[in-house]
């Protein structure tokens, strides 16, 4: 017999783990700021918002995933595409309808486009919850070492477990600040315990599936065939969404055409990134652990909640501090980020590197 690590997933077992993958993106991109604090529990985050984010990351991870393990301007770049979903959908990037006072160029709003397209999308609805996803329940590491040298440092260090409560307590923060739909602290704390009693039940779901067998991330995303239906999936999202939801507020063809323009350019730059070699970096990163520490996530959870209420209910955090973090922090890490993966696409290949890279073993 072979190794058992090396066996392929059941059909079962993809399906746990693409709910848990759609269950991150949504928790961290939609529940922890409020704009769908029960979206495992109404119709419209469960018909509309969990699809959404679901059938989002699995075709960008696909796509980062498509030649080997992926570089960090790959998963930028899949996650920037992933967040233009706010044109065509929500139309947000022309018409933010929590700000009708945005500053415009060309009909598009500028900041809210750098917030939820290059900064919040792709960090909280997609390199987040692959970096966990695959952390906690996978044995590969190749979406940690993807992460800049530093980075990967400070969160698989030897204080890794101070980190992770330190991030524990600024999602508690974010939880206060930007939970605008329902303010009082007992919705927020519903909100907090309820999703993460989701996200564990599936994981408990995932661990019975899997007999805590541990797969390489890879091997779990869609295969070709698979990519097909889920592709036809979320372009009828496209579809309906674009017509039903917000249709006055679709501008004319030149917003539209700076929209276009925006797609090329990081079609282009997601292109370029999978063009090129992978770094020969050695990963510094620990080996996962035997088995998933129920204590350590329920720790997490309990720090977030008590984070969110209590500064809720002694600093009285509003929707201003949360739009003062995104401007103050999100929008220069954005455009610094931005403007590193495009130079590392452009840069010239030392002669005699490979133009593609060969897949890397799970």
């Amino acid at each position: 017999m072979g190794d058992p690590q090396s066996q392929r997933p059941t059909s079962v077992q993809k399906l746990l783990f693409w709910a848990i993958l759609g269950g991150l993106s949504v928790f961290f991109a939609e529940i922890v700021i409020g704009s769908s604090p029960f979206a495992f529990f109404d119709a419209w985050g469960l018909l509309v918002v969990y699809p959404l984010y679901l059938l989002h990351l699995l075709v960008f991870a696909r796509i980062a995933f498509w030649r080997g393990p992926p570089r960090f301007p790959t998963l930028f770049f899949a996650g920037v595409l992933f967040g233009l979903y706010e044109a065509y959908m929500t139309k947000q990037v022309w018409n933010p309808d929590w700000n009708a006072n945005a500053i415009r160029v060309g009909g598009v709003a500028v900041l809210e486009t750098i917030v939820l397209s290059l900064w919040w999308h792709p960090l909280m609805a997609f390199l987040v919850p692959l970096l966990v996803a695959e952390t906690a329940l996978c044995r590969s590491r190749h979406v940690a070492r993807a992460l800049p040298q530093s980075l990967r440092r400070w969160l698989f260090g030897r204080r890794a477990g101070v980190v992770l409560f330190v991030l524990a307590i600024l999602v508690g923060l974010l939880f206060s600040s930007a939970h605008t739909t329902r303010p009082s602290p007992v919705h927020i704390l519903v909100s907090v315990v309820g999703s993460a009693g989701v996200l564990l039940g599936l994981v408990w779901l995932w661990r019975r599936a899997t007999r805590g067998r541990r797969m390489a991330l890879p091997d779990l995303l869609p295969t070709n065939r698979e990519m097909v239906l889920v592709c036809v999936c979320l372009g009828l999202q496209y579809v309906g969404l674009g017509i039903a939801l917000r249709p006055d507020a679709l501008p004319g063809l030149g917003p539209q055409a700076l929209v276009w323009l925006l797609y090329g350019a990081f079609i282009a730059g997601l292109w370029l990134s999978l063009r090129r070699p992978q770094p020969a970096s050695a990963l510094e990163v620990r080996d996962p652990p035997d088995r998933f520490s129920w204590g350590l996530w329920t720790a997490l959870v309990g720090v977030i909640a008590v984070t969110a209420v209590g500064a809720r209910l002694v600093l009285g955090l509003g929707t201003w501090a949360f739009l003062i973090a995104n401007l103050v922090v999100g929008v220069p890490i954005a455009v610094a980020t931005l403007v590193l993966c495009v130079r590392d696409v452009l840069k010239r290949l030392p002669a005699g590197s490979p133009a593609t890279r060969a897949p890397e073993a799970g």
